[in-house]
């Protein structure tokens, strides 16, 4: 054991490693995001949960919702938190520099349409992140959520790149109604080049996008046994990714 980072008041459900391996992030239920240097386990600084109009003076004091989601971007630094807020049964998500500093233009809200061209549904919120960069070079930050609906932002832009509603829907009952419910998006992945995109859903099923234009490039159905939700996914270079589920089971899947 070379460390034991302390502190969190609440489960911590999501970790994120930084890009030159400096640092590593901690989100917690307690509503702080806290960013530790690994060379010595010891705390850089704490990120606050926010109001939904971002302030940098406003974080120190939080305001209890949780920060279920963090993700260090693959440039310059940058962190990405999401705060769920309780009451609002909704959720935002906010792109920090490493300084504990909110970017201006960084921030994704369903209110901010110039942003955020496709809201979270009603009652939806961020369960899953993922970043990557896109060929030339600009940072992609893909958000996936609970009412079934998954973007990808240009955070060079600060606009969706592409969106797509309903990425996962819940499987048709034999003998009754098609009811077209959606499925949350729970987890998500980038390939090692950045080339593609994978999704995993509450309909046990893994679908792969194209990272830049959001095309279906294949889907796997199956992925989790009694109707299980995907609860995580990772990639073997480009070709090649495993997905795990409610079930127990790791799946592994070849995309050539």
């Amino acid at each position: 054991l070379l460390h034991r980072l302390e502190g969190h008041k609440g489960l911590i459900p999501c970790l994120s490693i930084s890009p030159d391996d400096r640092f590593v992030a901690t989100a917690s239920a307690d509503g702080k995001c806290r960013v530790w240097t690994i060379n010595d386990g010891q705390m850089a600084f704490e990120l606050n949960a926010v109001p939904t109009n971002p302030d940098p003076e406003k974080q120190k004091s939080g305001n209890g919702a949780a920060v279920n989601q963090c993700a260090f971007l693959p440039q310059k630094n940058l962190l990405a938190t999401c705060q769920i807020h309780a009451e609002q049964d909704s959720a935002t998500v906010f792109v920090w520099d490493v300084d504990g500093k909110i970017c201006p233009g960084r921030h994704v809200d369903g209110t901010l349409s110039s942003w955020r061209t496709l809201p979270l549904r009603a009652g939806g919120r961020v369960l899953s992140l993922a970043s990557s960069l896109d060929s030339e070079n600009d940072v992609l930050l893909s958000v996936g959520g609970s009412a079934g609906d998954m973007t990808t932002f240009d955070l060079s832009t600060a606009a969706a790149a592409w969106a797509c509603e309903g990425a996962h829907e819940v499987p048709r009952v034999p003998g009754q109604a098609a009811n077209h419910a959606v499925a949350a998006v729970e987890a998500l992945a980038y390939s090692k080049g950045g080339e593609f995109l994978a999704s995993g859903g509450v309909d046990g099923a893994v679908r792969v996008w194209d990272a830049e234009d959001g095309r279906v490039v294949c889907a796997f159905g199956g992925c989790c046994d009694k109707s299980g939700a995907v609860k995580t996914i990772a990639w073997d270079g480009d070709t090649c990714l495993a997905s795990g589920g409610v079930d127990g089971v790791v799946r592994v899947y070849s995309i050539v």
